[in-house]
């Protein structure tokens, strides 16, 4: 869970994004913002969620990374090994994955 200012945000088990305002309990469904980075040959490379109204270069996302070995999925990991949303979007490619 993360706080952003009166907000606390988590993910529940269906990656389904979850808002409590003032200390209410996490009971408010809301669907993330996606940002997907292609490789040259249009495969997706980076995927990001945050929530809605987040920018690039806040520290509100979650990112993994796609590696691939010829035409097949190699691996899926995490950035910093996390599926926290304390990442930023803008700098996916500085982190390691794992």
């Amino acid at each position: 869970m993360i706080r952003i200012g009166e907000n606390i945000i988590g993910v529940d088990n269906n990656s389904v994004l979850k808002v409590s305002t003032a200390g209410a309990a996490l009971t408010e469904s809301i669907q993330f913002i996606q940002y997907i980075s292609y490789t040259a040959d249009n495969r997706p490379e980076y995927i990001g969620e945050a929530p809605p109204g987040a920018t690039v270069s806040q520290d509100t996302w979650r990112i993994k990374r796609i590696s691939y070995v010829g035409n097949y999925t190699a691996s899926v990991l995490w950035a910093s090994s996390s599926a926290e949303f304390d990442k930023n979007w803008a700098g996916r490619m500085g982190y390691n994955y794992g």
